[in-house]
């Protein structure tokens, strides 16, 4: 995230486009969510 914060900010500084969005690769898991089927993938390993 620090890579492209700086990388984002040089980029807008010289008048170039940034993305509005950068997905950081992360998810958060909760008891609301944990137990839904696609999150089995961040928990369970083979």
């Amino acid at each position: 995230m620090g890579y492209y914060a700086v990388k984002f900010a040089a980029d807008a500084i010289r008048g170039k486009k940034v993305p509005v969005y950068q997905s950081t690769g992360f998810v958060v898991l909760d008891k609301s969510n944990v137990d839904m089927p696609e999150m089995k993938v961040y928990i369970y390993s083979n």
